[in-house]
Formats: C-alpha cells, structure tokens, sequence
C-alpha cells in the first residue's frame, strides 16, 4: 500500500481532515513498503506511528522540523539515516528490525547529529546478540537517558568510557563472524507473512461485503401501508421540537465528534427528514409542513452535533407572490352581498359629517372640488333632478369615496398582491387607485347641501 492523500484524510478525523495542521497521525500495520508524500504534505507532525509495516529504508522525513517521535518498529530497516535534520527528534523506536553488527557503526554515528534525541529503542534487532552494545552506545550517544526501556545511570557512562578500548576491538571481531551472515532470507519471509495475512483479511473482507449486501438492503421513503418511515439505525440520540417556536421547527442529533462529514448526507423534503449516517438511515416525519428553501444545516465545530433549522411553510409573516386581480375582481371579493354594501353606505355618511365639522382638515381639497367650503358659496340651488343623479353617481363611485389616508397608504403600496399562505381561501387585499376627473364630470355633481338632504333624510 502507498502513502497518498485519501488514506491520510481517513487517519486524520480527529483533526477534521485538516492535513497541514496536522500533528499525529497512525499508520501501522497497512503493508507500507515506502514512506512518502508526508514530507511535504505534513509538515507540522510530531508524532509519527509507523510500525508493523514492510518499510526498508528510512527516507523523506528531512523536512519534519518539529517531529518528535519516530515509531518503525517490526519494519525491514537495516540501517539508521536521513535522520540528520529532525531537529526535534526526542524518541525513536526501531525494535524488531534487521539491524546488525556490521551496520550499527554507521546507524550510530548518523545519530550523533540529532542533539535532543533521549530515547532509542533497538531491543530485538540482529545486533542486540552482541554483549557490547549497550556500552557502545552510550559512548557514542553522550546525549541519551534512556536505551531499549532502561534509564541510562551515570555509572553506565563512567564504565562505557573506562572499557572503550575493549569493546571496540570486540567489535570488529563480531563483524568479522557476521561478515558471513546475510539476512535477507529471513525479511523476504516477513514480506511472504504479511502477504498472506494481507490475503487472508481481502478474503474477509469481501465475504462480509457480500454478506451485507444481501442482508441489508436500502429502506425506502415510504412504508408499505403508504405512511413515512421513521427509523433510528444507528440508534443516535436527538432532539426533535415543533412546539415551541411558530416559525421554525428544530432538530438536533448527537452525531460522533470525530465523524468526518463526508459520511453524513441530508435530504430536506416538505413532510420529511432523511439523514444517512455512516451507512445508517435516520428519517423522522415531520407535522407540519415547511420551505425547503428557507431551512438551513449546521454542525457544531467543539461537539460534533448536527442542527437542522427548518422554516414552518404555514407561519403567517411568510409572503408568496400571487398574480394581480381588476378593480372588478376586488370589488366583488370585497363587497358580495348587500349586507357589505350597508356598511359602504354608512362609513359614506361618517365621512360627510367628519367634512361637515369646523375642526376638519380641508387643504388636500382644491376649491373647485365641490367638497370644499369656497365651493358651497358658488353654487345655487339646483333641482330635484340633481339629487337623483348625485346618487346615482355615488353607487358607481363607491371604490372612491375612500379616506385620504388610506389613499396615500396605497400609493406607497406596490402592484402585486400577497396573500397569506396558512388560509385555504385565496381572499385579496385591495389596491386602491386614486382616479382624476375631467371638470364636465365634475361639474355634473350638485351641491353638498342636497346630497346630504336626499341621503339623510329618514
């Protein structure tokens, strides 16, 4: 197996994919034959799991400046190098390797470099046979405190120094005995170990896949009986509320912190709610309708959670467009019966007595309209016959007679109609228009004075 980004991001959940800022990271026991891609990808590690793997050479780690523990336990190593730049390095373990005699001169002098280095672990090694060693070491290592789980006692030091002379001639002596040995016998027998241990959990795998393809099948939407589904596969706790606010319904599950959210998808419909969680169906039916539009989803960064806002469709201040209707149109939804047209009648005669009151404001009318007071002084008296048609002309002008506020109010107001969603009725809010008169229509209209005898008079 390669060291890419995909098999990264799915060690890294913990870290929320954020590969940069990422400082450990586990890699063991995947079959990894080369370390790669880490050196420039990750460069803010500090610690760095590497064993029971098929690694033979250590290499591109020279730009992990801040790398603090270096793990290659039960990998094929059999020599110690690019180490030189790790400035950091604190601990390295490197057990049950192929290390041996005639390679641990070098591999120790290529340490040498690394002035923080505390910890070395090389227990189970070819060259741990060797009686010496731990004396060797410590001599060469002058920085050490701690070898193969042992604490490193000043006495150790004075002893390594006192009898340098003969564990160096030991040494050669070994490598002349081992000059013979080669051991690439026993790492290509690990290769052909992990190999078929490799084989072994594919077979495994692909069986439970088949076996879970054929159990599990996907649920649908809906029951066989026509009703939602509700169901909880993953058996995850949650908060569902309808109640306690008009204008959003909520709903909040408890989803693992360190579930990375490419494994959660969310379908938002009108009555429902489908959330698949790793593989896991959630879906909860919802009473009251709402805008898909207007929901919105968010997952907590410190928790893990998952809040799902969801906007009521029947909430009253929500506003959908509707086509615009004629003055006829609202007249009629307005005025249907003659029982409304009363109430024209008499809201008419209001307004003729709040004109008539001297704590009246008259300046919006001009002096030629004939509600204005210059306008009674003008004017003679006029006929029977004006009274019948001054009548006349108010029932067809009722959409007029409205007040001068209400007037102004609609000016503002825009051309199109809203209605109210939660209402089955398609009931319109009248728009008023305010019409202008050429001055022979105006001048037909008689005088207040018998206006207000003919409507008044009981």
């Amino acid at each position: 197996m390669k060291i890419n980004l995909e098999l990264i991001k799915k060690k890294s959940e913990h870290n929320e994919g954020l590969i940069e800022e990422l400082e450990e990271i586990a890699l063991h026991q995947l079959q990894i034959e080369k370390i790669e891609f880490i050196n420039t990808h990750c460069k803010n590690l500090k610690i760095l799991l590497l064993q029971n793997n098929l690694i033979e050479k250590i290499e591109n780690v020279n730009c992990l400046k801040k790398l603090e523990y270096l793990n290659l336990a039960l990998n094929n190593i059999t020599l110690i190098e690019n180490l030189e730049k790790c400035e950091s390095l604190k601990k390295l373990d490197l057990t049950l390797n192929f290390i041996n005699i005639c390679t641990i001169e070098k591999s120790v002098s290529n340490l040498k470099k690394n002035e923080n280095l505390k910890e070395l672990y090389l227990m189970g090694n070819p060259c741990s046979n060797w009686v010496n060693l731990k004396h060797y070491v410590i001599f060469e290592l002058e920085q050490l405190q701690v070898l193969d789980g042992c604490d490193i006692l000043v006495s150790d030091k004075i002893k390594a120094k006192q009898e340098i002379d003969y564990v160096l001639k030991s040494l050669e002596e070994e490598k002349k005995k081992n000059n013979k040995v080669e051991y690439s016998d026993s790492i290509n027998e690990r290769k052909k170990m992990y190999e078929e241990i490799e084989k072994k959990e594919m077979e495994k795998r692909n069986d439970n896949n088949d076996s879970k393809k054929n159990e599990k099948k996907k649920l649908s939407i809906y029951t066989s009986d026509g009703n939602i589904r509700q169901c909880n596969e993953g058996h995850y706790k949650y908060m569902f509320d309808e109640h306690s606010s008009r204008k959003y319904t909520f709903l909040k599950i408890y989803v693992p912190k360190y579930l990375c959210n490419s494994l959660i998808k969310i379908d938002i419909n009108i009555n429902y709610v489908r959330c698949i969680i790793k593989d896991k169906l959630f879906q909860i039916k919802l009473n009251d309708l709402i805008l898909t539009d207007l929901s919105k989803i968010m997952r907590k960064k410190y928790t893990g959670e998952l809040e799902i806002k969801l906007r009521k469709k029947n909430y009253r201040k929500n506003k959908t467009f509707e086509k615009t209707c004629s003055n006829e149109e609202c007249y009629s939804e307005v005025w249907p019966n003659e029982q409304n047209k009363n109430v024209f009648n008499n809201a008419k005669k209001k307004l003729y007595k709040s004109i008539l009151s001297p704590t009246s404001n008259l300046s919006f009318l001009s002096s030629s309209h004939p509600f204005h007071p210059s306008y009674f002084s003008d004017s003679s008296d006029s006929s029977d016959s004006s009274t019948s048609s001054s009548s006349v002309f108010f029932n067809n002008q009722k959409l007029n007679s409205s007040s001068y506020k209400e007037q102004k109010k609609k000016k503002n107001s825009s051309s199109c109609n809203f209605t109210i969603p939660n209402k089955r009725e398609d009931v319109y809010l009248m728009e008023q228009k305010q019409t202008t008169y050429s001055e022979s229509v105006v001048n037909q209209i008689p005088p207040l004075e018998k206006i207000l005898k003919a409507d008044f008079v009981e």
